[in-house]
Parts: structure tokens; C-alpha cells; sequence
């Protein structure tokens, strides 16, 4: 009975010790995260027109992978088709700053930081209620983005 629970015991030392350490999740990628975002955007608070690309839209970020030049594209066409109303009043100044600097980045993480700084600009009706349950982890996972 000792041995057992000895055994027991190593088995749940190595579970909470050694498996996290080797855990394989894998880490997200700049667009999985931006078609996150997107998705977090409620219908109203975009435009007529983005229901139509939407979908190829979604296939283009997957393809892009680590491309920036599109993926720039790609953040400017998803800004673009955001409603002005779902935006703070702050960005009709700010948004043409973040338009040449979306515009000029050259990595990956200028695209995180610019993605971080838009999705701040959106008021709280424009994303989906879980959205504020998911925003936490969607940060922590862009962040890790490099």
C-alpha cells in the first residue's frame, strides 16, 4: 500500500512538473490572431460591403502566413471595414498615423503592436459580449508573437 501510494505520488509530481515543461502547444500565429479579432467584431459595427469578402478575406490572412507585406494589406482592409461609429472618437485623429504605420512596418511584431492599438480603439458594443471573456488569452497570445 506504501509503494503504491509512493508511485502515486511521483506520478503526479511528474504530471504538474515535467509535462508542462514539455507541453507542445503550439503558439498561435499573427494572423490566427487577427482573424480572431475580426471575428470578435459584431456585424453592425462593420460595413455592408465586408459580409461579401469576408470569407476570402479569412483565406487570404491564412495564406499570407509570416508575409507582411501582405498581411499589412490585410490589417488595412480589416480596419477599413470597421464603422467609424464602433471606433473611440480618439482614432478619427490617430488613424492616419496608424495608416503609415501599418503602411511602413517591416515585422511581424510593428503588425502585433498596431493590431493591439486598433483593437484598443473599438468601443465596448463592437465586439461580441464573449469577447471580453476571450480578450485576456487573445492578448497574451499576440503578445508571444514575434
Amino acid at each position: 500500500m506504501k509503494r503504491i501510494m509512493s508511485n502515486s505520488a511521483i506520478v503526479i509530481i511528474c504530471f504538474t512538473v515535467f509535462i508542462p515543461i514539455f507541453s507542445c502547444k503550439k503558439k498561435s500565429t499573427f494572423g490566427e490572431l487577427l482573424i480572431e479579432v475580426e471575428a470578435s467584431v459584431l456585424p453592425q459595427s462593420q460595413t455592408d460591403t465586408w459580409p461579401q469578402r469576408k470569407a476570402a478575406w479569412v483565406q487570404d490572412v491564412k495564406n499570407a502566413q509570416n508575409d507582411v507585406s501582405v498581411l499589412r494589406k490585410l490589417l488595412i482592409e480589416f480596419e477599413t471595414n470597421i464603422q467609424y461609429s464602433a471606433q473611440k472618437p480618439y482614432w478619427h485623429e490617430r488613424r492616419n498615423g496608424w495608416l503609415e504605420s501599418v503602411s511602413n512596418a517591416s515585422s511581424i511584431s510593428q503588425l502585433r503592436d498596431l493590431l493591439i492599438e486598433l483593437e484598443s480603439s473599438f468601443t465596448f458594443s463592437t465586439q461580441s459580449p464573449e469577447w471580453q471573456e476571450k480578450r485576456s488569452d487573445w492578448y497574451n497570445r499576440l503578445q508571444a508573437v514575434e
